[in-house]
């Protein structure tokens, strides 16, 4: 049995340089940009951003001492807070109320705490998987 084999010639080639250089430039010509351009905002400028840092620094410190040095007690909002930044925004929105306030009552914003929450919801996690598996095989 005989394969036929195709030559094409380099003249009559859809990939020849000699045609595409001139479609290139007539695509790139026709390409619109959009988007994130946008004219910098004063905040933006690295020398304001360097003459306010210690400002924004003081802040940070502030928030800091509040959190994790002092010994007053947080309010509900800073609680839910430091919750959200260690679980994660994403994680948070799955959890329901009842799941959220016992995140908040387990103090996961400490690490040991989060490991532990971490832990306990994985383990609720498979058993609930595991439910599911066996009402899929019943179906």
């Amino acid at each position: 049995m005989r394969y036929h084999t195709l030559t094409i010639e380099p003249s009559l080639s859809p990939f020849n340089i000699l045609t595409f250089l001139p479609l290139h430039k007539q695509l790139i010509a026709e390409v619109k940009i959009e988007g994130d351009y946008a004219k910098p905002l004063l905040k933006d400028l690295f020398v304001l951003q360097v003459a306010l840092s210690p400002y924004f620094f003081c802040l940070w410190l502030v928030k800091y001492h509040r959190r994790y040095i002092s010994k007053t007690p947080l309010s509900i909002e800073e609680k839910t807070e430091m919750a959200i930044e260690a679980i994660g925004i994403a994680t948070w929105d799955e959890l329901s109320a009842i799941q959220r306030t016992q995140a908040i009552d387990q103090s996961v914003w400490i690490s040991d705490n989060y490991d532990k929450w971490v832990f306990e919801r994985d383990k609720l996690l498979k058993k609930q998987g595991k439910r599911e598996e066996e009402e899929w095989s019943m179906d």
